[in-house]
């Protein structure tokens, strides 16, 4: 299944930027760089799916972790980029309503990153026990938990995209 979702994320990650592309060729507001930028770190990202999804946690952690990591940095920072574009975009490209809500998105996953990767090192470093009751198991749930947010953020990230998509037509 995150086979699957790494499939469509990077079909749609393709799409977003040849709609970009499209629209920087009119408008030049952004450099073509940028847009390119962007995009790699959500293919990046697709790339850390599927090492999540080819790599069980218990048999080769080292491997699946750094799956995760790829899938999580390089997702946010994808979507603080593509935030960036929308609001360069706006109003000719981009809703001012959908700029927001990016804005809105990017900084909650920044935030459950963050959270994220400081829980899991504080475990990792200390090498803490996660025994319930303990701190440890608090930070362990602290960091699920933003593991979570930040996976149902990039799914409402990408619903984001249904009004421009759907707009595409006028574009090409």
């Amino acid at each position: 299944m995150i086979n699957i979702s790494a499939f469509l994320g990077t079909v749609t990650i393709y799409l977003k930027f040849k709609m970009v592309k499209r629209q920087t060729e009119t408008s030049h507001f952004i450099s073509p760089m940028f847009n390119i930028v962007s995009s790699i770190f959500g293919l990046v990202s697709c790339v850390g799916m599927c090492i999540v999804a080819n790599f069980q946690e218990l048999a080769v952690p080292l491997i699946h972790d750094g799956g995760a990591l790829l899938t999580f940095v390089c997702g946010v920072i994808y979507v603080i980029l593509v935030t960036v574009i929308s609001c360069k975009a706006c109003p000719q490209w981009s809703l001012f309503l959908i700029s927001v809500i990016r804005i809105i998105i990017s900084v909650v996953s920044y935030i459950a990153v963050v959270l994220l990767i400081v829980g899991a090192s504080l475990i990792s470093i200390l090498n803490l026990k996660l025994n319930t009751g303990t701190k440890a198991y608090l930070i362990h749930h602290i960091s699920a938990i933003s593991e979570w947010i930040v996976a149902f953020n990039f799914l409402l990230f990408f619903l984001t995209f249904i009004p421009e998509f759907q707009r595409w037509g006028e574009i090409t």
